[in-house]
């Protein structure tokens, strides 16, 4: 079950800065070595520069955070949102846990300088200020956290994200109920991400020495396109043992 992936990664970051300039001068003059210059976002700490798009006020993005953020966003938020004047989109390369990291440290710093939550574009999911900086704090930790998406449907429940990170989505079927397929995927997901072990079809999993015994089998994404940002190349079944 060879991983490999190297997708771009799109965060999308709104705020209220009163023009695009006052954007611009507090990335260069509150962040630590961030500079924007055009459509360049440059980290002159690490040399690794990304594409940064300015979009003016968006109507819809109220709808589009409180979809994404599955509940996670209070009302109180999501209203702040809907006020805001810009929205800094920031794209970079992924595929890989440093990638990710380093885009989630340089997206909590844009939240320190007037951004008010991010949505993660190539996975659908979006998160308050203080979820997103509690995420990048505890570096690797929460990686899977921060890129990855839950969805559920008649058939299964699966994740949506881990190709930002350069990892497999996993599903299972949604015989399994909603209370425990929920903490399987995240429970999965994490220790993919943090011990990294070389996965092979037929391996076993379980969320503890008390919990039931799964199976994993390897299929191919058929939930999105091969050309759509959700897509993920890499992909993996968890059935019941």
């Amino acid at each position: 079950m060879a991983q490999e992936t190297s997708r771009e990664i799109i965060i999308g970051i709104p705020g209220l800065w009163p023009t695009r300039s006052d954007l611009i001068k507090s990335v260069a003059t509150q962040t630590d070595g961030l500079m924007l210059a055009g459509r360049l976002l440059f980290n002159q700490k690490t040399n690794q520069g990304f594409q940064a798009d300015i979009y003016e006020h968006n109507p819809a993005l109220y709808e589009a955070f409180s979809a994404a953020g599955m509940g996670q966003i209070p009302e109180q938020d999501l209203e702040t949102i809907a006020k805001h004047t810009y929205t800094l989109y920031l794209i970079g390369p992924g595929g890989t846990a440093d990638l990710a990291q380093e885009m989630m440290e340089v997206a909590a710093q844009l939240l320190n300088v007037g951004g008010l939550a991010v949505k993660v574009e190539t996975a659908g999911v979006a998160h308050r200020k203080e979820a997103w900086q509690y995420f990048a704090s505890h570096q690797s930790l929460f990686l899977c956290d921060a890129y990855t998406a839950y969805i559920g449907t008649k058939e299964s429940y699966y994740s949506c994200g881990m190709h930002n990170l350069g990892l497999r989505d996993a599903s299972v079927s949604a015989d399994i109920e909603m209370k425990d397929a929920l903490p399987l995927l995240k429970t999965f997901l994490r220790y993919t991400a943090v011990e990294r072990p070389a996965l092979e079809e037929g391996h076993t999993f379980s969320v503890d020495a008390q919990s039931p015994r799964y199976r994993l089998i390897h299929q191919e994404c058929t939930a999105y396109p091969s050309d759509d940002p959700f897509y993920n190349p890499l992909d993996c079944g968890i059935s019941r043992g």
